[in-house]
């Protein structure tokens, strides 16, 4: 069967003890794109991710896109979430794996992707989703979320890389998160982390 990447981004945050719980709960790994800034305030949050199984990837170290996305100098926004992550997991750690904030398809970035390509790193976006950060998210319920979650997945068995965020404010993407899993596993999905997937 096809594998589903579950993505969680913009943390580490106060919630990402509680999805980590989760994950092992289910017996699966997944892959936090954190924010360097964040990382550098919590690495005993990005600790736990990487000791968990989960893999850690970079988000950019400020997610501030009027500054990432003013020229292509958006790889220094990369390097230096690579280098905040290798301060607390070691120059060893896998470290190539970038995702653009809010994508890269993002028409402020687009002109960036060869640049950030030609650094060295994978980028990925994704395909399925939960909601959890599009317009009005505070207002949705958790099995508001779980909903949006079931109608962007890929029934027909195509890999899936699916978004969620781990910040502060997402408790409910913690709560849905059990089912959510479940319910991709009861599509004959199976788990892993974008480790080693081929950039398409």
């Amino acid at each position: 069967p096809d594998s589903c990447y579950h993505t969680f981004d913009d943390g580490p945050s106060k919630n990402t003890e509680a999805i980590l719980k989760i994950l092992n709960d289910k017996g699966i790994q997944a892959t936090f794109f954190v924010v360097g800034k964040n990382a550098a305030e919590h690495p005993d949050r990005v600790k736990a991710i990487a000791a968990q199984g989960s893999l850690v990837a970079n988000h950019t170290q400020t997610h501030d896109t009027s500054v990432i996305y003013q020229d292509e100098e958006s790889c220094k926004a990369f390097d230096d979430g690579r280098d905040t992550i290798a301060s607390i997991l070691g120059s060893d750690y896998p470290n190539d794996l970038v995702r653009f904030p809010y994508g890269s398809t993002n028409r402020r970035c687009r002109d960036y992707r060869d640049a950030v390509k030609n650094a060295g790193y994978r980028f990925f976006d994704w395909n399925a989703l939960n909601g959890d950060a599009e317009s009005g998210a505070s207002k949705r319920t958790s099995d508001d979320l779980y909903q949006e979650l079931k109608n962007t997945v890929d029934k027909k068995g195509n890999d899936i890389i699916v978004l969620m965020h781990d910040t502060n404010s997402k408790t409910n993407t913690v709560k849905m998160l059990p089912d959510a899993i479940d319910y991709i596993r009861s599509l004959g999905y199976t788990f892993e982390t974008l480790e080693h997937k081929p950039m398409s």
